[in-house]
Parts: structure tokens; C-alpha cells; sequence
């Protein structure tokens, strides 16, 4: 038998199978060996980036806010220092502008260096400003903001693939053991389940009911750890007619989801975007036989 690990995040799933190490059968193991640095950056690269897609998923959705900042000839940054300290400013200002206001202050940001050498900064936050507003408290040059106007998730899925991917990440920064990327506290990075699966998944796995795999979220290989194979993909929500009901399959992966928080972190509360995929998933939820809201309503009074 073989472990998956699979984490709610928003209306995204993201799951991995691998060997329950070291009691499950040695299924396709290399030998081991000490992984070289190179093979230690690849595997911390690759969790840091699934982590920025389970943060964004999680946490934001529909009428959050993708920012893009660039500056302009006079204010270029010199180097990733003074880069840093222009994003710093520009978070103390929109801090400043949501507490005005009595609005908490969600954000996370990835910075990038495109193929010119310019340095400039993608950033979600939640509802905010508007373009004019935020480009008097960037002050450096322009910004450009999109609104994440999905329902599904689909939308904030797209995004955190091109948050995540390779050349949105700053490697200079990163191979110097900076952080590539930064996020608010208050961001709530959700809690996995795991379940027993038969090693057939591995070569062939099954989404969960009301979902598919994204075939180019696929990631397989074997740990320089452990010498142990894994797999890892993205499932995403099927689309359904607006206003249908939900699948009553899914009902079980939103209860499985609601107890890990549960009997792991009694004191996380469950991230936004993932309460909002389940209450939009709850809807005729009272005509089930397992009282769901009353789950749900234990775990919102946990984290409150």
C-alpha cells in the first residue's frame, strides 16, 4: 500500500503519492545515495513553489486583486536590496490604507526579473485599492491591476501556476537562501489528509469525484532523499451548469477536509478560499444524512 497526501486548497486540489517510508513495500526504489546540493535546491524549489499555489488557492478568490509593479528609469532599483525595500514601503502604505479603513490585510508577492533585467513584482492582495489609488501609494512607476473574477477556482488556479512556475521565481535570490517569495502572516496554509491507496495509484492514480488531473500539473520522479518514487498533480474542479446542485460525491472529501483541522491544528482556522469553495458546495447539504454544518460551524468556532 501506498500514502497520498491531498490538500484542499480553495476549490483546487493538490496531491501527491509516495511510500509510507519506511514500513510500506520498497516499490521502485533506486539506490540510496547523499543527494548532491543541486538535487537538494531542485526539491526545495519544487515544494516552495506548490506551497505559493496552495497559499493563493487557499486564500484568495473572486474579487481579490493581481498587481503587477514595475518602476520606471528614475526609481530602477540597483540591485535586489533596493528592490526589496521599494516592495517593503509599498506593503507599509496598503497596510496603512486597509486599517483606515478597519479591513484586514491579506498579500503575498513574488518577485521576478524578466528578460530585459528589470526587476518587478507580482502581488495579491485581498479587495483593495483601486488602480489609481494603488498607483499614488506605489510611486515608483506604473502598476497594473487584475481582478480574480472566477467562482470555481479556476481562475486562482491559473494564477498560482504562473506565480509558480520557474522563471516567475527570483533563482538569484533564492540560491543565495533568500525567500523567493513573502506573504502576510495571517495567510493559512491548509492542512493535508492522508489516505492509504493501493500501489496501482501510483502508476495510474484516480482523481477524487467531481474532479480531474491536470495532466501538465503532473510531477514524477524519485526522492534523492529516500530513493523512493513519488508522484505529484493538481486536480481541479469539474465544470458544472451554474446554479446545479453539487455532486453529493464530494460531500465526503469537504468532511475528511473539515475533521483534519480538527485533530491536527485545533487552533488554524480554515483559509478563506477554501470556506468559500465548501459553503458553495454545502448548498441543499441539509437533505444528507451527516450533519455537515455542524462540523463546519465547530471548526469556524475553533479558529475564531
Amino acid at each position: 500500500m501506498l500514502v497520498k497526501e491531498w490538500t484542499l486548497a480553495g476549490a483546487v486540489i493538490f496531491s501527491k503519492i509516495h511510500s509510507a517510508y519506511p514500513t510500506a513495500p520498497r516499490r521502485n526504489r533506486a539506490p540510496k545515495q547523499s543527494p548532491s546540493a543541486a538535487a537538494v535546491l531542485e526539491v526545495n524549489k519544487r515544494n516552495m513553489i506548490r506551497k505559493i499555489q496552495r497559499l493563493i488557492c487557499a486564500n484568495f478568490g473572486c474579487g481579490d486583486g493581481f498587481i503587477t509593479c514595475t518602476s520606471n528609469d528614475e526609481h530602477l532599483p540597483k540591485d535586489n536590496a533596493a528592490a526589496r525595500k521599494q516592495i517593503e514601503r509599498f506593503l507599509r502604505r496598503l497596510r496603512r490604507w486597509y486599517k483606515r479603513r478597519g479591513l484586514p490585510f491579506k498579500y503575498l508577492y513574488v518577485s521576478e526579473i524578466g528578460e530585459s533585467g528589470r526587476h518587478h513584482v507580482h502581488i495579491i492582495i485581498n479587495g483593495g485599492p483601486s488602480s489609481g489609488e494603488l498607483r499614488e501609494l506605489w510611486g515608483y512607476g506604473d502598476i497594473n491591476r487584475k481582478d480574480i473574477y472566477d467562482q470555481d477556482g479556476e481562475d486562482s488556479a491559473v494564477l498560482a501556476t504562473y506565480l509558480g512556475k520557474e522563471k516567475a521565481i527570483d533563482i538569484r535570490n533564492y540560491q543565495k537562501n533568500k525567500r523567493a517569495f513573502s506573504h502576510s502572516r495571517n495567510l493559512v496554509d491548509p492542512l493535508p489528509v492522508r489516505d492509504t491507496v493501493k500501489n496501482a495509484e501510483l502508476d495510474c492514480p484516480t482523481p477524487h469525484p467531481g474532479f480531474y488531473i491536470d495532466k501538465d500539473s503532473i510531477f514524477e520522479g524519485i526522492n534523492p532523499f529516500t530513493g523512493r518514487a513519488f508522484k505529484a498533480y493538481t486536480e481541479k474542479p469539474l465544470i458544472v451548469e451554474r446554479g446545479a446542485p453539487p455532486a453529493r460525491d464530494t460531500f465526503p472529501l469537504i468532511v475528511s477536509t473539515i475533521k483534519a483541522y480538527h485533530r491536527k491544528r485545533k487552533h488554524q482556522p480554515i483559509a478563506d478560499g477554501t470556506l468559500r469553495w465548501i459553503r458553495e458546495n454545502l448548498k441543499g447539504g441539509a437533505q444528507y444524512e451527516f450533519d455537515i454544518d455542524a462540523l463546519l460551524a465547530d471548526a469556524e468556532g475553533v479558529a475564531a
